[in-house]
């Protein structure tokens, strides 16, 4: 088949790369922090363990990303003081979400690298992950908060874009 692919439009390309960030913290997040039969002792010294220092540079690259593309956000704000005014208001609802997905990718970071130390048979405090547990909740229900208006927004565009 050959189709030809269109020039995306710019928030077209925001919310592809939205997608493709969330992906990514969501499988962080699974392998950090998700509950698996094969993590169980007798079964965790036949498969693999979880590559915490992989996590660890997934997440730091994806807080960099996080930061690029806010960086391009703002740009794209004053460029588009002609164009439709939902396209501007989504690009400033999207910042916040961007920071709170950097935000939780930085906790993610201590908590593969407290996994990792723990892994090592380092001397760790249960209590050092217990607090860094409860920021990383504090940091994805604020993630799930500015994600639903994100989303609104994107909506609100998409559909005001389809009327013209």
């Amino acid at each position: 088949m050959n189709v030809k692919k269109q020039k995306q439009k710019p928030w077209e390309q925001v919310n592809n790369n939205l997608i493709e960030f969330i992906k990514l913290w969501k499988a962080a997040h699974e392998s950090v922090l998700g509950f698996h039969w094969k993590k169980l002792p007798p079964f965790s010294f036949i498969w693999p363990q979880v590559d915490f220092l992989r996590i660890q540079s997934l997440m730091a690259d994806l807080s960099k990303q996080c930061s690029e593309q806010i960086r391009n956000l703002q740009v794209l704000i004053k460029k588009s003081n002609n164009s439709v005014a939902e396209e501007q208001l989504f690009y400033k609802k999207t910042i916040p979400y961007l920071h709170s997905l950097q935000n939780s990718a930085k906790i993610l970071i201590k908590i593969a690298a407290f996994k990792q130390s723990k892994l090592e048979k380092k001397p760790v405090k249960a209590r050092d992950l217990n607090r860094l547990l409860k920021d990383y909740e504090a940091k994805v229900a604020e993630l799930r908060n500015n994600s639903l208006v994100a989303r609104e927004q994107w909506l609100l565009l998409n559909s005001a874009l389809s009327e013209k």
